[in-house]
């Protein structure tokens, strides 16, 4: 599938937004204050960027359930 400009820059820079989150976390050792929270924030970037490579290089229904299987695990994650 293919995405416009537009998709992938704010795809781009939500990706970007959480490295620099995680990366304030590490240097300024927040992460062992909050390591709930940081683990939330680095699954959130492994979660868009599967999700980016996922729906540019595999098949529309491998996408699906990739990103259903995703959202799964998300909810189970903010629940704790």
């Amino acid at each position: 599938m293919h995405l416009t400009a537009f998709v992938r820059i704010v795809w781009a820079a939500t990706f970007a937004n959480y490295l620099l989150l995680f990366f304030v976390l590490i240097v300024r050792r927040r992460a062992r204050s909050f390591p709930a929270f940081t683990a939330y924030v680095t699954f959130l970037a492994l979660y868009s960027a599967i999700e980016f490579v996922t729906l540019n290089h595999l098949a529309l229904a491998t996408y699906r359930d990739i990103f259903y299987s995703l959202q799964i695990l998300d909810e189970c994650i903010q629940i704790l």
